[in-house]
């Protein structure tokens, strides 16, 4: 069988490709927690700035890159339950 070689203009296109079928921002449980309580106080701007988001989580929000990025350890182990 013939290897097929990958040339950077398929890597390109691979990525193109990616960022169409995985949202570069998502909903994790830390940042609808912070949401919530903040508020809880009356502050509704982090909640806005997720509804933002995630009403277009595929497109490049640059003032907004920490929202993309991996969960502080604090997050990582929060649970939440549904008991409704």
């Amino acid at each position: 069988m013939a290897r097929q070689l990958v040339t950077p203009a398929d890597g390109r296109q691979r990525s193109v490709t990616m960022k169409k079928a995985n949202p570069k921002f998502i909903l994790r449980n830390y940042l609808a927690q912070n949401a919530i309580c903040a508020a809880e106080q009356g502050d509704f701007s982090e909640f806005n700035t997720l509804a933002m988001l995630l009403a277009a989580p595929f497109d490049e929000h640059p003032d907004h890159q920490q929202y993309a990025e991996e969960p502080p350890e604090r997050g990582q182990k929060l649970e939440i339950s549904c008991s409704s």
